[in-house]
């Protein structure tokens, strides 16, 4: 099953196809098992990296920046602002 078309948008970063490999290799540690969360995370990655937010070397890099599995942990309570002004 195709989820997202995220090869286009890799395309479009100008990521070579051994890059969009590796960057695939390095992010299904991070979701072994849910196929359309990994996929969705390829995608953000590719329009980060077309937008200029991140680098490719950056994405593929596996380690994580400080702090990160400190607020990955981290839990919202049901009815508090989500980062962009939401609600959950």
């Amino acid at each position: 099953m195709h989820y997202f078309d995220y090869e286009k948008v890799a395309r479009q970063a100008h990521v070579s196809p051994e890059k969009l490999d590796e960057l695939g290799q390095v992010k299904r540690q991070d979701f072994p098992r849910e196929d359309m969360m990994y996929v969705l995370h390829l995608l953000r990655v590719y329009m980060a990296i077309r937008e200029g937010i991140l680098t490719l070397e950056e994405a593929v890099r596996p380690d994580r920046p400080p702090g990160f599995e400190r607020f990955r942990r981290t839990r919202r309570k049901r009815g508090t602002p989500m980062h962009r002004g939401g609600y959950c």
